[in-house]
């Protein structure tokens, strides 16, 4: 909006148009300026001028130096003065400003006198263009323009710029030129100003004057202030001309300080020596560290000696101790060695820790850092300076235990002939530094270990020596070491586990026999009575369980849950330690604790070898488990025909049954395995056995689909009408899954066709349910009976429809199934198809005369029910017929049924329960076909559902413009409210629908209809900030008078809208700006047609006294200039210049005083406007108010006045405002306090 504004002071309608056709509108926050400039010249376009800003702005400035009158420019220069902060009370008439005038004067050649008046007058004219003033300080309008304007004056007033400038312009925007000829791979900013060789000079001269001023510290924050050569010229200079120690002298010591760690921190070695006074602090600290931190970590030996002869303390880290390091620290870090040793000459602590900064946040000592980093010379060093090397870092190791961990025998060595300790073990582990060698198979480290006494018998936490490490990782020749040299050989972990069951666990051979040679105990078993045998038959290590047999090793001794060797080695599969357990003697009878044998664990997972060997080795062929299961019933199971073939030979239990009463028949059949089921009816199974269910062999044979089994089952005389606990017979499970074959086996075998199960559903009931017409057509030659219906009174009629089984639909119409017969919600076939979308089925119902207007219990007909088909139910239609999905397939079916049903007379206008018709539905989901069909067979346009909501309105609410078009071409009444007697015209206004607000006012649609609230179209459009609907209907003659229950008119709503409200109320518009402009144009409107602009709400609070209250001051200014009464109060006797006061809007409050409101109006506590204005601190509207002859002595009811309460709150601005007024300084309140 304020863009707009200013562009259109400037440049012509096509120009704007242009700018923001280009999108440059928005480009630049100097826009303002450059549009003043374009409209002073016309011969650059209006692309090139806003495409290249810089040039443009510099070329202005060109015409105003070649001009003969240079004040602007002059002017101007005050910024260059004030770095670009010119306050007011500079403006005054003082000998210092007059002298400064005067200079600036000479400097641009001025013939005419410079002042004040010529300087304000000036910056006045400059306001609309350079500059901007913000409350009592001028500025140039953008830091950029002031870039370009100080690098311009740079380049043609260079004396004015060196001699005048603020302090900060000589310091951040000077830069020698031969430095630039230096450092030609610099950066070069095109802002700075150059200063030549020949005025180097007068440069430092400048400097200079600021140092003498007290400016020395500016010294070292200069930009140049990073080149060596430009320090080493400026203090050349100036040690010509100064004292420096002398002038450093008067410095702060901090700040001094800060300079020094400055210095040091950005590696200006060369000033160290300069600042090193007596009072400066060599020891200050950043979060990082002190001086002597950075000139360690950079590796500078001579200034560290310099620092530390002036008494650096060596010892100290930055403030931030979690990321900071000593000196020392940073030194080792580095590898510096010369450094190390200078450090801890001076005496830094060795043993100090600190953070590692590369690493981790834990902290460490030198000797740590130095070991994870292996400079060997230092460690040394650091260890000639006693440090700890036993101390333990945050992870609780010695430096010591981390060399053994990294293999350094170099590092060990050295620690151990300083005197480090071998046997502290690493804390959460307690693994020693003998275990860490033993594991990681440093064989020489373990010597020199074991040649320092280190203790072969020390435990970790889970009760290891260092032997155990060995084995556990095949470390041979440690093993070997460790024994020669006296280790403890019977001993156990914390899991009993002995050094042979290690060994033998993890198949190492040559270790268990060197163990064994040493007369190990081979039998000692672990916790869970686990045998070195055991494990070692459980992994398959051949040779480790012969080697230990060989040794008379228990081949029977079972784990905690009973598992023999030979048990673990059958169910794995491992044939060669069978037969080794086997021939030594092992029984192969023992059973676990779930009473699972060896032959049923060899058989469970299919080893045939294995079950032979041990059948042949008489073990008990009818063991059954804790769930009754044979080893013939687990390989009958699992298909292994040849194990099968094994047990029957050796005369297994065809008929043992498992804990479900399942045989080994039964679950052959279940599985699909007809080889085995052959061979159990070769031995005479019992083929009438049932499981705990009552399922038969039969039944689960057909259930699965198996054609051959059934076959040979029904060979043998199986019942085919046993049915299981659910009253399903073989037949009905084979119907249902479409096993054609089965299902004809079963009927050539005389299967009841008509047997239901326990939901009443017959074997043609859930054939037809699951669309296999093959299994229908089989039972309809059987003559089964078609009329059955199960519990919920579905006929096998209604199921077929409702699955969408167009060729079971067909057979069942052949068979004179009844098309009317309905489920228990009364929903017909005909109901079910059309609610599912399928469209053969609903054409095949009506082509057989089904009656198309029976409903549900929710009083939905077909035709209702075409219009609520939802996307699931349409997806899964596509599935059925194979087509693909999209939007249109949708829409085309939903119209294809409904033209159905309505060729065959289908009522369009039955309603649900909740009295929403067809049409109703229709037109709320926004199908314009559908409408215009139902409209075409004469559906009542004007029935309303239970919210009295008619088909227009649902319409009008949902933005269906072609709706309401066919609605009220077919005499749909637009005047039906719904139960808040909103109207169409009134919802689609609420939303913001334009294009069918004006269709409704086309078709006479009463525009004053008010809701429950009363509260007209017009009202609500207003709320929003719709001007086009706001517009239109003022055009066909909205009374914009009427008011709400809350006596708010359209205007008051409009005047004192917010942005919560507009959010609350309707559709959210663009942003602030676009809301605020829509507004003062609704305003507008409604002002040019007669509103009321004095009419006021409940609280009795006008249109102007809530645009005042909530900063609308463009809807302000529009109120006043139609003669809205500025003086009318609220209930509180409030006026709207006295809420602009309390709520700080300064724009408002001039307004308001420019059309004479009365500044002296006091609200019901008798508080003024300047009393409320003096309490908040609003300087500005107290000097407004002050100047409007506001009587600065008025009190409230507690006798406070406008100074009182300034006071009382400390606005000391104010109070110097209203003591300039004569305000009565002696005025107590009414509890004597003035």
């Amino acid at each position: 909006m304020e863009r707009n504004q200013i562009a259109s002071i400037y440049l012509t309608e096509s120009e704007v148009n242009a700018i923001r056709k280009l999108g440059l509108f928005g480009k630049f926050s100097f826009f303002p300026l450059l549009c003043c400039l374009y409209s002073k010249q016309k011969l650059t376009g209006i692309h090139d001028f806003f495409s290249n800003p810089i040039s443009v702005i510099r070329g202005d400035l060109e015409l105003s130096r070649k001009a003969i009158d240079q004040t602007t420019l002059a002017t101007l220069g005050l910024f260059i003065v004030y770095n670009n902060s010119l306050n007011d009370n500079l403006l005054s008439r003082s000998l210092g400003m007059t002298e400064l005038l005067d200079d600036i004067s000479y400097h641009f050649n001025l013939h005419a006198r410079f002042s004040i008046k010529v300087v304000k007058s000036e910056l006045q004219k400059l306001e609309m263009s350079y500059v901007k003033k913000n409350s009592t300080t001028y500025r140039i309008i953008h830091d950029k323009i002031y870039d370009i304007f100080l690098s311009f004056c740079g380049d043609h007033f260079f004396d004015f710029v060196l001699e005048m400038a603020h302090i900060d312009v000589i310091r951040d925007r000077f830069v020698l030129e031969s430095l630039q000829n230096e450092n030609q791979n610099q950066t070069i900013d095109n802002n700075v100003i150059k200063v030549p060789n020949i005025k180097e000079k007068h440069y430092f001269e400048r400097i200079l004057k600021d140092v003498q001023k007290g400016f020395i510290k500016n010294i070292f924050l200069n930009r140049q202030f990073k080149y060596m050569t430009f320090r080493k010229k400026l203090f050349q200079y100036l040690q010509q001309e100064i004292d420096i120690k002398k002038v450093l002298f008067d410095v702060s010591s901090e700040d001094l300080s800060n300079i020094l760690l400055s210095m040091t921190r950005q590696c200006y070695w060369d000033m160290v020596p300069i600042l090193l006074t007596e009072h400066v602090d060599v020891n200050v600290r950043d979060w990082k560290g002190t001086p002597l931190y950075f000139a360690s970590e950079k590796g500078n030996i001579d200034i560290a000696k310099l620092l530390l002869d002036n008494q650096a303390n060596p010892n100290m880290t930055g403030w931030l101790e979690s990321c900071s390091q000593t000196p020392l620290h940073v030194a080792v870090d580095n590898g510096k060695i010369d450094l190390v040793n200078l450090l801890l000459d001076r005496h830094a602590d060795v043993n100090f820790k600190t953070c590692n900064l590369h690493f981790s946040r834990e902290k460490e000592t030198p000797l740590e850092l130095a070991l994870r980093k292996r400079y060997y010379t230092i460690i040394e060093s650091l260890l000639d300076h006693k440090t700890d090397f036993n101390s333990f870092d945050k992870c609780y190791r010695t430096p010591f235990y981390e060399s053994v961990n990294r293999g350094d025998q170099k590092l060990t060595t050295l620690l151990l002939n300083h005197g480090a300790n071998p046997n502290i073990a690493y804390t959460p582990s307690r693994d020693t530094p003998l275990h860490v060698a033993s594991s990681k198979g440093y064989t020489d480290i373990v010597t020199i270990l074991l040649g320092y006494k280190a203790d072969l018998t020390l435990k970790n936490v889970l009760g290891e020596t260092p032997l155990f490490r060995a084995i556990e990782k095949n470390h041979i020749d440690i093993v070997r070491n460790q024994i020669e040299n006296k280790s403890v050989l019977n001993i156990c972990n914390n899991e009993n586990e002995s050094l042979v069951f290690k060994a033998s666990e993890n198949g190492h051979i040559d270790i268990v026999r060197l163990l064994l040679e040493y007369s190990y105990d081979p039998t000692i078993c672990n916790n869970k009575n686990i045998s070195p045998l055991f494990a070692a038959s459980e992994n398959g290590h051949i040779d480790i369980v012969k080697l230990l047999l060989e040794h008379s090793c228990d081949p029977n001794i079972c784990n905690d849950t009973k598992e023999s060797p030979l048990f673990i080695s059958s169910r794995k599969g491992f044939f060669d330690i069978v037969r080794l357990l086997l021939e030594n003697k092992c029984d192969p009878n023992i059973c676990n604790n779930k009473n699972i044998s060896p032959l049923f664990a060899a058989s469970e997972n299919g080893h045939t070898d294995i079950v032979q060997l041990i059948l042949e080795h008489n073990s008990y062929p009818n063991f059954c488990d804790d769930s009754n299961k044979s080893a013939l019933f687990i390989s009958s199971q699992n298909g292994y025909i040849d194990i099968v073939k094994l047990l029957l030979k050796h005369n297994c239990d065809l008929n043992i049954c498992s804990d479900k009463n399942e045989s080994p028949l039964f679950i052959a059949s279940m599985r699909g395995h007809t080889d085995i089921v052959k061979l159990l009816f070769e031995r005479k199974c019992d083929p009438s056995i049932c499981n705990d269910i009552n399922e038969s062999v039969l039944f689960i044979a057909s259930k699965g689909g198996h054609t051959e089994i059934v076959k040979l089952l029904l060979k043998h005389n199986c019942d085919p009408n046993i049915c299981n606990g659910n009253k399903e017979s073989p037949l009905f499970v084979a119907s249902g899954s479409g096993y054609t074959e089965i299902v004809k086996l079963l009927l050539q075998h005389n299967c009841d066709l008509n047997i239901c199960n326990v939901e009443n559903e017959s074997p043609l009931f859930i054939a037809s349910m699951r669309g296999h017409s093959d299994a229908v057509k089989l039972l309809f030659e059987r003559n089964c009976d078609p009329n059955i219906c199960n519990n919920s009174n579905e006929s096998v009629l209604f199921i077929a429809s409702k699955g969408g089984h167009t060729e079971i639909v067909k057979l069942l119409l052949k068979h004179n199934c009844d098309l009317n017969f309905c489920n228990d919600k009364n929903e017909s076939p005909l109901f079910i198809a059309s609610k599912e979308g399928y469209t053969d089925i609903v054409k095949l119902l009506l082509e057989h005369h089904c009656d198309a207007n029976i409903c549900n219990d929710t009083k939905e007909s077909p035709v209702f029910n075409t219009l609520r088909w939802d996307k699931p139910r349409l997806q899964r239609h596509v599935l059925h017929t194979s087509s693909a999905f999209s939007r249109s397939t949708q829409s085309y079916t939903k119209y294809k049924n409904l033209w159905l049903l309505l060729q065959y007379n289908c009522d369009p206008s039955i309603c649900n329960d909740r009295k929403e018709s067809p049409l109703y539905i229709a037109s709320k989901s926004g199908k314009t076909d559908i409408v215009k069909l139902l409209l075409e067979h004469h559906c009542d346009p004007n029935i309303c559902n239970d919210k009295k909501e008619s088909p227009l309105y649902i319409a009008s609410k949902s933005g269906k413009t072609d709706i309401v078009k066919l609605l009220l071409e077919h005499h749909c009444d637009p005047n039906i409210c719904n139960d808040k007697s909103e109207s169409p015209l009134f919802t689609a206004s609420r939303f913001g629908k334009t294009d069918i607000v004006r269709k409704l006012l086309q078709y006479k649609c009463d525009p004053n209809i008010c809701s429950d609230r009363k509260e007209t179209p017009l009202f609500i459009a207003s709320g929003i900030g719709l001007n086009d609907i706001v517009k239109l209907l003022l055009e066909y003659n909205c009374d914009p008078n009427i008011c709400n229950d809350e006596n708010e008119s359209p205007l008051f709503i409009a005047s004192t809208w917010d942005m919560s409200k507009v959010m609350h109320r309707g559709p959210m518009l663009v942003d602030f700006w676009s809301t605020e402009h829509s507004f003062i144009q609704i305003v507008k409107l409604l002002l040019e047609n007669n509103c009321d602009s004095n009419t006021c709400d409940a609280k009795n609070e006008s249109a102007l006294f809530g645009a005042s209250k909530n900063g609308h001051t463009g809807i302000v200014k529009l109120l006043l200039e139609h003669n809205c009464d500025p003086n009318m109060c609220n209930d509180t006797k409030e006026s709207p210049l006295y809420i602009a006061s309390k709520s700080g809007k300064t724009d408002i409050v001039k307004l308001l005083l420019e059309h004479r409101c009365d500044p002296n109006i006091c609200n019901d506590k008798n508080e003024s406007p300047l009393f409320i204005a003096s309490g908040k601190g609003f300087n500005d509207i107290v000097r407004l108010l002050l100047e409007y002859n506001c009587d600065s002595n008025i009190c409230n009811d507690e006798n406070e006045s406008p100074l009182f309460i300034a006071s009382k709150m400390c606005h000391t601005n104010v109070v110097k405002l209203l003591s300039d007024k004569n305000s009565n300084l002696r005025t107590l309140n009414d509890r004597d306090a003035s």
